[in-house]
């Protein structure tokens, strides 16, 4: 559970330790995942496909009944 991120100054030596209770993760707006094409689901923008977003395919490598957490990639673990 998360309880508190830890965020530094770039352009110095402060930190300073905030509380929250959930992180949105979205850095940019282009992928740069073309790299990652064969190894784990991409979408057609090759963003990673994670929990729900995962296709029939995209799940082959879990075993039969399990399911994949909210934002595991077609690679288990």
């Amino acid at each position: 559970m998360l309880e508190s991120v830890v965020i530094a100054d770039n352009c110095g030596d402060t930190q300073a330790e905030l509380p929250v209770k959930a992180v949105f993760v979205f850095i940019g707006a282009s992928s740069h995942t073309d790299w990652l094409d064969g190894c784990v689901g991409l979408d057609e923008n090759e963003f990673l496909l994670t929990g729900p977003a995962l296709g029939e395919k995209d799940r082959a490598a879990f075993a039969e009944g399990d399911a994949s957490y909210f934002l595991e990639t077609s690679q288990p673990g």
